[in-house]
């Protein structure tokens, strides 16, 4: 039985749909079964993202009606093998088409087959944010270092929560500019889960190739060495239940301060909103990215995951690595 995560946000134009794409490549990258599923119907554009918008025959309304199967309307990504597929949302159904009750029905039936089921939720908190809710375990909230879509973050924040999902939400602040950041001109990191009070899954850098590779149908993911690929690859692994330093904010390679980042795991304490008790983990190695150590805490099956524990960032060849354990236990935590 696989789980499904809702992509959302509450304001338009912050990378969901990108988020949702990127992250469920990088996932088949680590050898997960992946289903996209878009619920923005009337605009539908997840699968121009993955450039598959000439492959599609049935849609989850098609679907819903009863005109296809589930899996006659799934449409496999051919760069992924049999790893990452795509059911399409509607471009001339109107919205009110999906119900709570068939959107959830759908994912049931894909969980019985993939891994990871992402759902592309609509912008705002009317119909198609209800659907998409009530057909997920938890949530990935992505939010960009502007006070609008933290604003617009926070209720969303409220309206997850009192839905009691299996898994509290986790947070993914997009398109940052280091620049910018670095100034003071935009919220920081520790700003934005401070007021947030969720904890972090990771970062993602603006970079022109996202624009690029999205206008023509393919995904910056595929690009290892690029800084936004990086972040998301990062998010992926740690979803797996690696131990993955978050990316230096900094332009120097390979160097971290505490000034660069400073969210710490007693920010981690105090600010999850799920309540999750946590201890100090083993330690984990360092890599060759410019990024600083995350160190995961556990107890009890739950755990805290606000990635920067600087004190901890120079680690050794000769220490032993992370244990790994599932998913769900080491980063979203049973409430």
């Amino acid at each position: 039985m696989g789980t499904a995560l809702v992509i959302t946000s509450g304001k338009g134009g912050v990378g969901k749909t990108t988020t949702t794409a990127n992250l469920g490549a990088a996932l088949a990258l680590l050898n997960k079964k992946v289903c996209l599923v878009d619920l923005d119907l009337g605009l539908r554009n997840l699968d121009a993202v993955l450039g598959l918008q000439n492959r599609i025959l049935y849609t989850i309304v098609d679907v819903i009606q009863g005109r296809a199967e589930v899996k006659q309307a799934l449409i496999k990504d051919p760069d992924f093998k049999d790893l990452l597929y795509l059911l399409p949302a509607a471009q001339n159904a109107d919205k009110n088409v999906l119900t709570a009750q068939s959107v959830k029905s759908v994912v049931e039936e894909l969980k019985q087959d993939f891994d990871f089921v992402l759902l592309d939720c609509p912008a705002g908190i009317e119909t198609g944010f209800e659907n998409a809710v009530a057909g997920a375990d938890g949530a990935i909230l992505v939010t960009n270092p502007e006070n609008s879509a933290v604003s617009d973050a926070d209720r969303i924040v409220g309206l997850l929560e009192a839905k009691h999902l299996e898994f509290g939400p986790r947070l993914i602040i997009n398109r940052i500019r280091k620049n910018l950041m670095n100034r003071g001109e935009t919220m920081s990191v520790e700003e934005i889960t401070d007021h947030l009070a969720i904890p972090l899954l990771g970062i993602v850098f603006d970079d022109d190739q996202v624009i690029v590779t999205s206008n023509r149908g393919e995904l910056v993911t595929m690009q290892p060495d690029n800084p936004a690929a990086q972040g998301y690859r990062n998010i992926a692994r740690r979803m797996l239940g690696d131990t993955v330093p978050l990316m230096s904010l900094t332009d120097a390679p390979n160097q971290v301060t505490e000034k660069d980042q400073s969210v710490s795991d007693t920010t981690t304490l105090k600010n999850d909103k799920s309540s999750e008790a946590s201890t100090v983990d083993e330690p984990g190695k360092t890599n060759d990215s410019a990024e600083e150590t995350v160190e995961p805490a556990e107890k009890n099956g739950s755990v805290d995951t606000n990635e920067v524990a600087v004190s901890n960032a120079v680690k050794t060849d000769e220490e032993d690595p992370p244990k790994k354990r599932g998913f769900w236990s080491r980063l979203f935590g049973r409430k």
